[in-house]
């Protein structure tokens, strides 16, 4: 009966470690919950600052000209977008080959490739008054 007893006190105490275990972490968890919603709140609202709009549309054309010389100072970009990531920055005049053509919000942009001084073939947009066509019509 003694041996009933001591098991039973056994069995209460460890159930009462597991669910105080148990009920810690729970909390823990919905802290970080908590926590990560508040930061995923704040990332939104910095995005929502850095990239306020979104464009109200995009059409590609056929581009007229092959190649184009692009000023010096002109900006490369990732996408055909004011805000996107710059690439780089020409320091010269540049000739380039012109490989596609895209209207974003009544802005011309080019899609452009050339090859550095290192033999790297370097891609991206070019807004249409960084570049003057060369009359080599496709």
């Amino acid at each position: 009966m003694t041996f009933l007893v001591i098991l039973l006190l056994l069995s209460l105490g460890a159930n009462g470690y597991f669910i105080l275990t148990f009920s810690k972490k729970s909390d823990t968890l919905k802290k970080q919950s908590i926590l990560l919603s508040r930061q995923n709140d704040t990332l939104r609202s910095k995005l929502i600052e850095l990239y306020p709009k979104k464009p109200s549309s995009i059409s590609y054309n056929i581009p007229k000209y092959k190649w184009g010389i692009i000023q010096k100072n002109s900006t490369l970009f990732i996408s055909p977008l004011e805000n996107s990531i710059e690439l780089m920055s020409f320091k010269e005049n540049t000739k380039v080959y012109i490989l596609d053509n895209a209207k974003v919000d009544l802005k011309n942009w080019f899609y452009i490739c050339f090859d550095s001084p290192d033999n790297i073939t370097i891609k991206g947009w070019v807004k249409e008054e960084s570049i003057s066509l060369i009359n080599e019509i496709l």
